[in-house]
């Protein structure tokens, strides 16, 4: 799931529970209030576990800590460690609140809302309206003038190097194997198109966008050798919303060879 909400208008969301000993919980005004007890970091309201796939994450509360403060964490559901946390010291000034996670994997996480006390045994009082788990979205435009950018990998048994401005890949052998992957993010529903400015030097060059929650293409194509740096293109529609990643290839057409490109850039829009 690439886009959570929850809603406190009416009470406490379906799925999400209060600690025990949670000394006060009101609802009024559109939002629960909250005053927590004196743990410095004590637990105070839980949301329901939920299964993400790798990507970057943003948690994100409209809600003002009125006094001491307010954490807002994200943690491992099964090793309940924390994969990342922030505190906000009141009062806060305007409403929003944000947290962001980078999971290298598919997790089963869940969001928690803590005190935040800057010395012990201090309560805090904080309202909140609104918390939503957002996927970060796909990076639009990315530039290969050298080492493999933040957040991509190579795979598939690929290699890379700077050639002059550009990356240089050499791909596995297998036909189809994966050389070079994005970051996953969130690709917003309508009309697409991922555009690769590559020179492919020996054998072929495939760009899928895949649906990395199923595991399957939402669209592919594959391109053979190129006269010069070239920029092709993957048309595609999406009818919902869905966590992707940009997955380019090897293109061998059933027979075991590597193939190479020079790499300029990948751009989604």
């Amino acid at each position: 799931m690439v886009a959570v909400d929850w809603n406190f208008s009416k009470g406490l969301p379906s799925g999400w529970t209060a600690d025990a000993d949670l000394p006060s919980l009101a609802f009024r005004s559109g939002s629960v209030r909250v005053g927590t007890g004196g743990g410095r970091y004590a637990y105070q309201l839980l949301a329901p576990v939920q299964r993400v796939p790798a990507g970057r994450y943003s948690i994100l509360v409209a809600g003002r800590v009125m006094s001491g403060g307010i954490g807002l964490g994200l943690q491992d559901a099964a090793t309940k460690r924390w994969i990342s946390f922030r505190g906000y010291a009141g009062p806060t000034q305007g409403g929003h609140l944000a947290l962001v996670a980078d999971l290298p994997r598919a997790h089963r996480v869940r969001i928690v809302l803590t005190n935040f006390a800057q010395v012990q045994s201090q309560n805090s009082s904080w309202t909140v309206a609104h918390v939503a788990l957002r996927a970060a979205p796909l990076p639009t435009r990315t530039v290969f003038a050298g080492a493999v950018p933040s957040g991509w990998s190579l795979a598939g048994g690929a290699n890379a190097v700077s050639a002059g401005g550009l990356m240089h890949i050499t791909t596995g052998a297998a036909p189809y194997s994966y050389a070079l992957l994005s970051p996953s993010g969130y690709l917003a529903p309508g009309r697409h198109v991922v555009s690769a400015a590559v020179h492919v030097l020996v054998g072929g060059f495939g760009v899928g966008i895949l649906d990395v929650r199923a595991n399957r293409w939402l669209a592919y194509r594959n391109f053979s050798s190129t006269a010069g740096l070239q920029t092709e293109r993957l048309p595609l529609t999406l009818p919902s919303g869905a966590a992707v990643q940009v997955v380019l290839t090897n293109f061998g057409d059933k027979v075991l060879r590597r193939s190479e490109w020079d790499l300029a850039s990948v751009t989604v829009n």
